[in-house]
């Protein structure tokens, strides 16, 4: 069956999946973003719902001083004696933990530290029922992949450490996960770093904890000398067999919009059919992973002309396919609602005195903490980009704001966001265009609001050449403020190394900000097979 890639669009980086039965599992990286690791649910593979978050407390985890694309690194999550269990790495706090939950769509566990170095741990259970941690450390000195007995309810140790893989030559050999079929212990590690030179390889051992070969066919996954596919960087792979006998993986992805190594939606999770040959096994074609794709799906997916995919008191998503093989979704927030979605996230931390749903308002009330703080968490609400071509649409009553500044924001760090924003004063109010890329901020456009405006509609655009944002008075008649580049939110541009990417949504700060109506996005995509951005 046909399907297209990716599977999660925008910034859902380093994707681990599950089976249960017929129910598919998937997490990943969340990075500075509360509430921490989504889960996401699915029977097919292609239409995922997220179903939960596995850090929601304060007490589980503490964000507010990590800085940009630090935090939360790499989850995988796996099944054992009906418990979920989700391990993970807090770079810049207790570093490696697990939780663990036995219901997947209620609250985990508090964290459960494992006295192991390094990042991107992962969980195995032999067919003894012993449980296995591996993951990128250091032991005695050297950096590879550590393994080593666990209890993974109360994170004891109970074996040595064992230094079972240094890598198959390439850099960073990171993101492990150990399978076991036929009598073989299978070790797929991504090497090269999370950039142009991604890749996944593979080995194989009869004994888990040394002795690993490398295929002969190797990387098991690449794009590196193919620079001409629109997705690149390919890597950080977990393998998984469906309820009838079909194997898969899912891996991490960038989408590029042109011929400049740009991109700006972040690292998105893409789906690859996997087959076993001579004991090996063998993912897409020659190790490349397409636009568009097919394989045994377990569950069938419907395409109508209009699907609504979800619908609940807070939002309501529709997918329509255009005669043109265009796809637009509409995602809609309705402030009458009782609650904000699961969908969006917060910086840091979720202050919930600041955000208040009230009479058909969304109400942000902001702090001393602004959007340029390298720390802390503002007081702003964001949706990951999921296309090239985008619009996102709100309403703010200025007349009910107090001072401060209040508006809409494209954003991918504290150094680097575009932001339009309405900045009420004692002597007035005036519409801006705010820029803040690397170290410097400045407003680059401004118009002065008459007094009394209590409806001021927002929007911001994006096409693959830049973003652009407008005002209207009328909610029909648009006026642009002003635009900027598409380079100044892209991964390639940022200040130093970053793993996220951009999110649009709504702020506010030094005052209380009054949104009205709803928020909504629109998305837009072409669903074929691109090279550069053209079609075939």
């Amino acid at each position: 069956m046909e399907y297209h890639n990716p599977i999660l669009r925008g910034f859902h980086p380093d994707p681990s999946v599950c089976r249960v039965g017929e129910d598919f599992y998937l997490v990943m990286s969340s990075f500075t973003y509360f509430p921490g690791i989504p889960v996401f649910h699915s029977r097919n593979l292609i239409n995922w719902s997220l179903v939960g978050h596995c850090l929601t407390r304060d007490s589980q985890i503490q964000l507010e001083e990590s800085r940009n694309s630090r935090g939360i690194f790499a989850p995988t999550i796996r099944y054992h004696d009906r418990r979920f269990f989700v391990i993970v790495t807090d770079v810049d706090g207790i570093g490696n933990f697990l939780v663990h939950t036995q219901l997947i769509t209620g609250s985990w566990s508090e964290p459960v530290p494992v006295a192991q170095n390094g990042i991107d741990p992962s969980l195995f259970w032999d067919e003894d029922g012993t449980c296995w941690y591996c993951g990128k450390g250091i032991l005695d000195g050297q950096r590879g992949i550590v393994a080593f007995i666990l209890n993974p309810l109360t994170g004891e140790i109970l074996s040595d450490k064992y230094l079972i893989s240094k890598g198959c030559g390439g850099k960073c050999a990171e993101g492990p996960h150990i399978y076991k079929k036929d009598g073989w212990y299978y070790l797929v590690t991504a090497e090269g770093g999370t950039q142009y030179s991604h890749r996944a390889v593979i080995q194989r051992s009869r004994k888990l904890t040394s002795g690993y070969q490398p295929c002969p066919h190797n990387p098991l996954l690449s794009h590196e000398e193919q620079n001409w596919r629109t997705i690149q960087a390919v890597g950080h792979t977990d393998l998984f067999e469906d309820q009838n006998g079909n194997w898969w993986g899912v891996c991490l992805g960038i989408r590029m919009f042109g011929d400049i190594l740009l991109h700006n939606l972040g690292r998105e999770t893409l789906l690859v059919p996997v087959v076993w040959r001579d004991c090996w096994p063998q993912m897409g074609k020659d190790g490349c992973v397409e636009v568009v794709m097919d394989g045994p799906l377990p569950g069938s997916v419907e395409r109508e002309t209009v699907q609504p995919i979800k619908k609940t008191e807070a939002v309501e998503f529709m997918q329509i396919a255009e005669k043109d093989s265009t796809v637009r979704e509409i995602w809609t927030f309705d402030y009458k609602s009782n609650r904000i979605p699961a969908d969006f996230c917060f910086i840091r931390k979720f202050n919930r005195d600041c955000y208040q749903l009230d009479k058909g308002r969304l109400v942000l009330q902001g702090k001393e903490t602004e959007i340029d703080n390298a720390t802390g968490s503002p007081t702003c609400i964001l949706r990951e980009q999921q296309e090239f071509i985008m619009e996102a649409t709100t309403c703010l009553n200025p007349m009910a704001c107090s001072q401060g500044r209040f508006g809409m924001i494209a954003y991918y760090s504290n150094n680097n966001h575009y932001d339009i924003a309405v900045v009420k004063e004692s002597k007035g109010c005036r519409l801006t265009l705010y820029k803040h890329i690397h170290d410097l901020g400045a407003i680059t456009e401004e118009v002065l609001l008459e007094t009394g405006i209590s409806k001021l509609w927002l929007k911001i655009r994006a096409d693959k050449a830049g973003y652009y944002f407008e005002y209207s008075f009328d909610c029909q008649n648009w006026d642009e403020l002003g635009r900027g580049a598409i380079a100044g939110l892209c991964t390639e541009g940022m200040m130093q190394r970053s793993y996220t990417g951009t999110m649009i949504g709504m702020f506010a700060e030094h005052g209380q900000g009054v949104f009205e109506d709803r928020f909504s996005m629109i998305s837009e995509r072409q669903e074929e097979n691109f090279i550069h951005g053209i079609s075939k």
